[in-house]
């Protein structure tokens, strides 16, 4: 009799298991995914621009790209940096029509081939436009116009600086009509990667009033990745002669508009797109 009583028991509780099981899958299914935003795909595209608008000659305004450009060839995928203060690094070694990672350092003019890594400049004669190749009419900055930005607008010599972002080291560039944050501070022209250093949720607050931030990411010769968080490369899409191009560069000492890149030196893409 103590055995049927057991027997019964047990089975009653394992009936009763079966019945929470299942309606906790029931009501999972009716709510947990109904309002829950998807998790984000690692492939999908992020396109999107800083609100604020930069002065690029005494005529013409721009928003910067929410990130850096960044492109996975396996997926054939353009994308831009989720936040402005990340940057893919070391892993530009891998770069390759087969890969299936991120890279974020380019040759010269390579929109239609990203993952040329050859160390010959005349396979970089002509200038392809990164931005031709996403939709939303973005391109590249000229040399004049890094330089009137960084240089030659009203006030842009004080709308700019080095600093370090959630632990990124970088420059700072402050748009044309510009507020600072209540409990942010901002020191202009500094040169130094502590001047500036904000955290992670300063810099959320920095990014609301339209700042733009861009990582020191440093440069790739052919498959040696080099000065990763050290030094600055951006391209512009002037040439300066046959093997160069201009670029902006920088680091925790100095920012220069006027510096030149061997053309199949990989660095970093800040794209832009005009506004009305």
């Amino acid at each position: 009799m103590k055995k049927e009583e057991n027997a019964i028991n047990n089975n009653l509780y394992t009936r009763l298991f079966v019945y929470f099981v299942i309606a906790s899958a029931m009501i999972c299914l009716s709510s947990c995914g109904k309002d829950d935003p998807p998790e984000p795909d690692d492939d999908e595209p992020h396109i999107e621009a800083v609100e604020g608008l930069f002065s690029v000659s005494a005529t013409r305004h721009v928003q910067f790209a929410q990130g850096n450009l960044q492109y996975k060839a396996s997926t054939l995928t353009w994308s831009f940096a989720k936040q402005q203060y990340d940057y893919v690094g070391e892993d530009n070694q891998f770069a390759d029509t087969a890969y299936d990672g991120w890279i974020d350092l380019f040759g010269w003019g390579t929109g239609l081939y990203p993952t040329q890594t050859s160390t010959y400049d005349g396979n970089y004669a002509s200038f392809n436009d990164w931005g031709d190749h996403i939709e939303g009419g973005w391109r590249t900055l000229t040399y004049n116009e890094w330089n009137y930005g960084l240089n030659g607008g009203s006030g842009a010599n004080i709308k700019h600086a080095t600093g370090t972002v959630n632990g990124v080291h970088g420059l700072i560039l402050l748009p044309d009509h510009w507020t600072l944050p209540s409990g942010c501070t901002f020191t202009p022209g500094c040169k130094e990667w502590d001047g500036n250093e904000y955290t992670k949720e300063q810099w959320q607050q920095m990014e609301a009033a339209s700042a733009v931030f861009l990582p020191a990411a440093g440069i790739r010769w052919g498959k040696d990745v080099k000065e990763v968080g050290q030094y600055g490369y951006y391209w512009s899409s002037t040439p300066e002669n046959g093997a160069k191009s201009f670029v902006v560069f920088f680091n925790g000492s100095f920012i220069n508009t006027e510096s030149s890149c061997l053309r199949h030196g990989g660095v970093a893409v800040r794209l832009v797109r005009d506004t009305e």
